[in-house]
């Protein structure tokens, strides 16, 4: 008997999703967590395990196209049961049911024609014959022609459903990207490694005042999420997958770090659950540890918006942040607005950290102990190698 079926889950951006492999064969013992199919969607691989114990059944093959909610695999108790299913189905496809009018029974005869491969029911004519042989050798023409022109220079290609995501808003031809460059200051070595959180934590709160980026085209009108999951894109060592922090305008700085902790722990680990990676309104991709000081995010299907973090640029003490945006859904002005709050936002938390965290560079006093000991503040001084420095009233008196 069956114990439990799989379906196709339904990933954000995804209504049909490629199989790329099968871990095991039908009729194999799965323990619990078992990884036992590998779909690709538009933005990663989407791992199904095995949530109990059982012989499995697959009902689909790698290079299948699945739709969201199809069975693709059954776990059942007995293997009898999965062997005896096989032994069905082979019996059903090489049963013949079927019979030839008598002029196709004359051609098959003449031209020595094995029907075994074809699919044949109910009464045949040599019309119906000879369309089945033309049909197959077209087929094999074509697969011989485009074997010879990818003979040679080619690779296959493995991002049909990513490239499927981003095609329905980019096609379109509307989509434009706004940037902005916030300030960090050369003092701050913490926001010179990146700002990524921070601007999560920020875009999570603007975005309830900006709607039309938590938001989508589709048939002539504008559909807005009500809730606010923001989707970060993660490639470290397991491919390209975008996490969903969900409901992260309800999280404070604390617990989104904590959110954004348990899904990169979970990415590593490989235990990432379907959930985790689906239902993203937003998305922020951050490729400041690449060295990239500008570059244009792409559009994902179903959401109106995409983030792009560049690196920090020394020339300019700053790092760009731009937004590609569909102008379907808003427009120019409204994306500007919406960095401008944005770079307001982000310098303001670089300079509470720049005062909160000022040392004097000799004696290593903070403003804060600086204040309690009745000083005045710190001076910033030029060095000699043509750095710069904050230094407190005692060391400048040569104390």
């Amino acid at each position: 008997m069956i114990v439990n079926e799989y379906r196709v889950p339904k990933e954000n951006a995804d209504d049909v999703l490629l199989v790329r492999k099968k871990y095991f064969d039908n009729g194999d013992y799965v323990k619990k967590d078992d990884e036992v199919l590998d779909l690709e969607t538009s933005k990663t691989a989407l791992i199904l395990t095995a949530e109990i114990e059982g012989y499995i059944e697959y009902k689909c093959s790698p290079g299948d196209k699945v739709a969201v909610g199809n069975i693709v695999f059954k776990i059942h108790d007995s293997k009898d049961f999965v062997d005896q299913i096989n032994i069905n189905q082979s019996l059903k496809k090489n049963k013949t049911s079927y019979k030839l009018s008598k002029s196709a029974k004359e051609f098959v005869e003449n031209n020595n024609i094995d029907l075994s491969d074809y699919e044949l029911s109910g009464l045949v004519s040599i019309r119906a014959i000879k369309s089945m042989i033309a049909s197959v050798n077209n087929k094999d023409d074509k697969e011989n022609t485009q074997s010879t022109s990818t003979s040679e220079n080619s690779i296959p290609l493995s991002k049909i459903n990513e490239i499927n995501a981003l095609t329905p808003v980019n096609k379109a031809g509307l989509v434009s990207t706004i940037a902005t460059k916030i300030k960090v200051s050369a003092n701050s070595s913490y926001f010179k490694k990146g700002v990524f959180r921070e601007i999560l934590f920020e875009v999570s709160r603007l975005i309830k005042r900006y709607p039309l980026l938590n938001a989508y085209f589709s048939e002539e009108k504008i559909y807005i999420y009500p809730d606010v999951n923001i989707g970060f894109a993660v490639d470290i060592d397991d491919g390209l997958k975008v996490l969903v922090v969900k409901d992260a305008d309800k999280l404070n700085f604390k617990k989104l770090n904590d959110s954004i902790d348990d899904l990169i722990s979970r990415y590593l680990d490989k235990t990432l659950k379907v959930s985790d990676i689906s239902g993203g309104n937003f998305t922020i991709t951050d490729l400041s540890s690449y060295g990239v000081t500008s570059f244009t995010p792409l559009v994902s299907a179903n959401q109106s918006a995409m983030l792009g973090i560049s690196s920090y640029d020394d020339s300019s003490g700053s790092i760009e942040v731009s937004i590609s945006f569909d102008h379907r859904v808003t427009e120019g002005k409204y994306i500007a607005n919406f960095l401008v709050e944005l770079k307001e936002r982000i310098e303001a938390l670089v300079h509470s950290s720049e005062v909160t965290n000022s040392k004097c560079c000799l004696c290593m006093k903070s403003l804060k102990e600086d204040k309690e000991l009745k000083g005045f503040g710190f001076y910033e001084i030029l060095r000699h190698d043509g750095s710069k420095g904050l230094i407190c009233n005692i060391c400048a008196s040569g104390w």
